[in-house]
């Protein structure tokens, strides 16, 4: 199908694997873009918690890295793929990569070369996206804005730890449900909580009077809090949204807290430090500049033309 477009490039993502061998298959340039944070062996293997997590990890996952390699193999055999390892399924480089991150947020930065190019965040449209919230539902009380993304589920006793953490306290609550979670479940919210079903806000424009944005370390989220300049709770759910966090930590930009962690007293006192805390939303707001002098889809579109004018 691809060979009938006859594309003269190809753009894929970091994720996807198909991607990078139909490029390969029809001998077509390709460059790759990283929605997240990019990885390589280097600054995985670096990672505090890499070493403890990665035995388990195996067990939990020999079958399916057993059809993994079954798969790799019978790619090989018929269609003379080079080897796949099993980074190269959450990578897929290329002779030129594209990182929606800022340096400054990106993990290991300096174990990349120059075939990476952080340019950080492509989409600030998504500030113009419809949408039916009110917003004359919000107070005067410091905002806190929770929302774990479109895909990632922390679990309930997660929201039941949020409710119970800011039930009593003075600030207001706009807590977006993870995919498939009833609210019913949760039972009755505090008057100070609003709770909407994922992807049912504005986020740019909710972060704009947002005070502290609980989350879990994705880099979008990540991209659009520091846009706004606003300080972050990171409850990361995988491995890369892990690094993210420590990231963000690093930074002063806000506070990494492991799920096992998350209980509503520490999430009562995290919340608590960094909205009295000003440092906070500066080490924000300087994260945030560096988003925007980062190049964005500008610098993009010009290292994808100017990489694909070299090899064509």
């Amino acid at each position: 199908q691809v060979a009938k477009e006859k594309p003269d490039y190809i753009i894929h993502d970091s994720l996807s694997l198909w991607g990078k061998l139909v490029a390969h298959l029809l001998n077509i340039p390709a460059v790759c873009v990283i929605a997240t944070a990019a990885l390589n062996a280097e600054n995985t293997l670096e990672q505090p918690n890499y070493l403890s997590d990665a035995p388990g990890l195996d067990l939990e996952t020999l079958p399916s890295l057993t059809y993994f390699n079954e798969l790799e193999q019978e790619l090989r055999e018929k269609y003379a793929t080079p080897p796949i390892t099993f980074m190269d399924t959450f990578t897929n480089r290329q002779d030129l990569n594209i990182c929606y991150l800022p340096r400054e947020l990106q993990p290991g930065v300096e174990k990349f070369d120059s075939s990476f190019h952080f340019v950080g965040p492509c989409d600030p449209v998504r500030a113009t996206v419809k949408h039916d919230f009110d917003f004359d539902l919000l107070t005067d009380d410091p905002l806190i804005f929770i929302s774990f993304g479109s895909i990632h589920d922390p679990g309930i006793d997660v929201f039941r730890h949020c409710i119970q953490a800011f039930k009593d306290e003075r600030v207001q609550v706009l807590m977006l449900l993870s995919p498939n979670m009833e609210r019913d479940v949760l039972g009755e919210f505090p008057d100070n909580f609003l709770i909407r079903n994922t992807g049912t806000v504005p986020q740019l424009e909710i972060l704009e009077r947002t005070d502290l944005f609980i989350m879990h370390g994705a880099g979008g989220a990540a991209r659009e809090s520091a846009w706004r300049s606003v300080p972050m709770v990171a409850i990361p759910q995988t491995f890369e949204q892990d690094m993210i966090s420590r990231r963000i930590e690093a930074l002063g930009a806000g506070v990494r807290l492991p799920q096992s962690e998350v209980t509503s007293h520490s999430l009562r006192e995290t919340a608590t430090r960094i909205l009295s805390e000003t440092s906070y939303r500066d080490q924000s707001c300087r994260l945030g500049e560096a988003c925007r002098n980062a190049g964005g889809a500008k610098l993009a579109v010009d290292e994808i033309f100017r990489y694909v004018k070299s090899v064509l």
